[in-house]
């Protein structure tokens, strides 16, 4: 019996990840200088207030970028990964009150 060629099961999963985290990285970053004109207004941001949360957003993704790439070398990738999501988690977990977020 000869035996063609197979798609190993990790390369499969590793092809959809790679997929997976290009749309969640594209739709969080870019969505968000989409929704920042809505945000302006809403909130009744002025345009210098705007460009400093719009700046900070990216100063941030900047340092912890550096930060995650120290980070990744000196601990284990699993472990980075885990943190992450444990730490993105943990805003969704307290209670917000509805006053805090709506414009008066």
């Amino acid at each position: 019996m000869k035996k063609g060629w197979r798609l190993h099961y990790g390369l499969a999963i590793l092809v959809v990840s790679i997929f997976v985290e290009m749309g969640v990285i594209g739709f969080a970053r870019f969505g968000y200088t989409i929704l920042l004109p809505s945000m302006k207004d809403g909130l009744r941001l002025s345009y210098a207030e705007t460009g400093l949360l719009a700046s900070g957003n990216f100063a941030g993704y900047l340092v912890f970028s550096i930060i995650a790439g120290f980070v990744v070398t000196r601990v284990s990738p699993r472990l980075v990964i885990a943190g992450s999501i444990a730490l993105a988690g943990v805003p969704w977990s307290l209670p917000v009150r509805r006053q805090a977020i709506s414009p008066p």
